[in-house]
Parts: structure tokens; sequence; C-alpha cells
């Protein structure tokens, strides 16, 4: 019983950290993403 504890905390504790890496992963494509759009028009008014 105990160990089916500790190896459920160790499982919420690896998914818990795969949402935090999930969401920052997700934050860091945001942001790349609207640095692209922004380089993207600097290029458009930079040719035209």
């Amino acid at each position: 019983m105990v160990l089916l504890w500790k190896r459920g905390i160790r499982i919420a504790s690896f998914s818990e950290e795969i949402n935090v890496y999930f969401r920052e992963f997700k934050a860091f494509l945001y942001s790349v993403s609207q640095n692209r759009d922004r380089f993207y028009e600097k290029l458009y008014r930079h040719i035209f």
C-alpha cells in the first residue's frame, strides 16, 4: 500500500513537471510566433 502511494506521488509529480514543461513550451512557441509576425511585418515594410 505504501509503495503504491509513493509510486502515485512520483507519477503525480512527474505529470506536474510535464505540465510545467508543456506550459513553458507553449509560452515559448507563442513568443516565437509573435516575434516571427513582427519580423515579417518589418520585412514587409522594408520591402514595400
